[in-house]
C-alpha cells in the first residue's frame, strides 16, 4: 500500500495583520480586567487542566480494558 503527502507552502501574514491582533487581544485583556501579571497563572491553569482531561481518558482507557 503506497501513501502519499501532499505539502503546501504556507504564506506568512503581514507584520501589520499580526501587530493588529495583539493590539486587539491585549484591548479585550484590558477590558475584562487581566494584567500582563496574570498571564503565567492563566498558562498554568489551560495545561493542568488538559493535563487533566488526558489523565482521565488515560485512566478510563485502562480499567475499561482498551
Amino acid at each position: 500500500m503506497c501513501k502519499q503527502i501532499r505539502l503546501k507552502m504556507l504564506e506568512l501574514p503581514d507584520v501589520e495583520i499580526i501587530e493588529e491582533s495583539l493590539d486587539e487581544a491585549q484591548k479585550w485583556a484590558s477590558s475584562v480586567g487581566y494584567k500582563e501579571e496574570d498571564v503565567n497563572d492563566i498558562i498554568k491553569s489551560v495545561r493542568r487542566s488538559k493535563r487533566n482531561e488526558i489523565g482521565k481518558l488515560i485512566m478510563g482507557q485502562v480499567f475499561e480494558g482498551k
